[in-house]
């Protein structure tokens, strides 16, 4: 490339290389280790020793980085961009074909299923094969089309080369002869995504991590259910490591309280979500400061969002605020900004959330996190782990609940002078042999069920002149 010296990502690399601390994110990490163990040049230098902060992120990443996606956005964006970039050439075959493409991603996004969610892909492959044969035939024949025209423009080199790539995925997302994994799909309201993801990355990892010249620091406040780090030292493929755990540098066991509301129905039972509210929305009158409730779906924020538009009155002024309304900084930022708003929110609000001082108090966790035993990704895990002679639910599905669980609470207190009630409301807390795990999770902070003891903490800990 003539410009090769001046250009900015070459500069930015060549910089790295000379730096002495180097600040990446995990997925330009990961893919500088795979490069190099590929035998391709590095772009990362070498380093002593590599600290990965949010550690307990990787093993899921690593698991979308090392397996095989294609979507209809995507593929609808490289047609659009092949459009652009041959816009100037009057080929009536090649934009034939560009038609063909067009129409057999529509014709498979048609014979999709309709459900919403993810799907193993197992028997609807049957299904789904003419359909994702033409769309393979599409992909082939529009590359081979544009290969001959590949030195008229970088654009069009561009666009020939993400065809074939795309292609390549498609054949091997649908082979029956690629490596081990999960096949499924993920269907939303207006795109597909066809995915093949490792049911077990440790090894790979493990390859990419054993070295003996780097020190691997990892760091989180959730890698440990407890003082054990087992499950994520064996999804990560570690062995011989040294895991430390620090006390909070907060007085959580003064300034925070852990409330298990008494008399709730089961999580599966019609109207928990009603009954829930009606037990914890008192607590909207012990406190002035802000209101976060975590759930576990969106049906229940959905449900609780209607709960509320029939209940303004216990709100007694407050704003409401509902994930999906606005995007989740806006929402965040009006949070803070009112002091005392109520927060319904799910999925990206249990994590990397940082409300500071009175105006989060109480943070509503609506059941225990664990995934939906209707996702084929966890059912396939689960069963992946009792064939090698394991029990997916102790060793799998408790500890990631857990440390779920612990990233939603861990919203609360995140400053010495905060305070406030962690809600736990699942009664399977109680009931169930497992509860107490997720209870010494967030030890040494106090646990009442008496709503009294909820009271007088607020009241201790409420600002003087406050009035809730």
């Amino acid at each position: 490339c003539p410009q090769y010296s001046e250009c900015h990502v070459v500069k930015a690399r060549r910089e790295a290389q000379e730096a002495e601390l180097v600040v990446v994110n995990h997925h330009l990490l990961l893919a500088d280790l795979a490069m190099k163990e590929e035998g391709f040049v590095e772009f990362l230098p070498g380093a002593d020793a590599i600290i990965l902060d949010e550690a307990h992120q990787i093993p899921d990443l690593a698991v979308q980085f090392f397996g095989v996606s294609l979507g209809s956005r995507e593929l609808s964006r490289l047609i659009d961009d092949t459009r652009a970039s041959t816009m100037g050439f009057a080929q009536k075959e090649l934009h034939r074909r560009i038609d063909r493409l067009q129409t057999a991603l529509r014709d498979l996004h048609a014979q999709m299923p309709r459900k919403e969610g993810r799907h193993e892909l197992g028997d609807l492959a049957i299904s789904l094969r003419e359909p994702i044969d033409e769309l393979r035939l599409a992909i082939a024949e529009l590359a081979n089309a544009l290969q001959e025209f590949g030195d008229a423009s970088v654009d069009i080199e561009k666009v020939h080369g993400q065809l074939v790539n795309s292609g390549e995925r498609l054949a091997l997302l649908v082979s029956e002869d690629a490596w081990d994994g999960l096949r499924w799909l993920e269907i939303n309201p207006r795109s597909f995504r066809l995915n093949l993801t490792p049911l077990d990355v440790s090894s790979t990892l493990s390859g990419l991590i054993d070295n003996d010249y780097q020190a691997w620091i990892f760091t989180s406040a959730t890698l440990a259910v407890g003082e054990d780090f087992s499950h994520f030292t064996s999804r990560m493929g570690l062995a011989n490591v040294t895991g430390l755990t620090f006390p909070s540098p907060y007085a959580i066991e003064k300034h925070g309280l852990v409330y298990l509301p008494s008399g709730l129905p089961q999580p599966s039972d019609f109207g928990y979500t009603e009954e829930l509210l009606e037990k914890v929305t008192p607590l909207l009158q012990m406190t002035s400061g802000g209101v976060f409730f975590l759930f576990t779906s969106h049906r229940a924020l959905n449900v609780a969002g209607k709960w509320f538009q029939t209940h303004k009155s216990i709100l007694s002024g407050r704003k409401l605020l509902k994930q999906g309304s606005a995007p989740r900084d806006d929402l965040l930022r009006r949070f803070r900004a009112e002091g005392n708003a109520v927060l319904l929110g799910t999925g990206s609000f249990w994590e990397g959330v940082d409300v500071r001082g009175p105006a989060l108090t109480v943070v509503c966790i609506d059941k225990l996190p664990f995934a939906s035993p209707a996702d084929p990704l966890m059912m396939a895990r689960l069963e992946f782990i009792r064939r090698n002679g394991g029990n997916g639910f102790t060793e799998h599905q408790v500890p990631q609940a857990v440390l779920a669980m612990k990233q939603g609470a861990g919203r609360l207190l995140r400053d010495q002078s905060d305070y406030g009630v962690i809600v736990l409301c699942d009664p399977r807390i109680t009931s169930k042999n497992y509860g107490r795990t997720f209870l010494q999770a967030l030890q040494p902070m106090p646990t009442t069920d008496d709503l009294k003891e909820v009271e007088a903490f607020l009241k201790k800990h409420e600002p003087k002149g406050a009035v809730a």
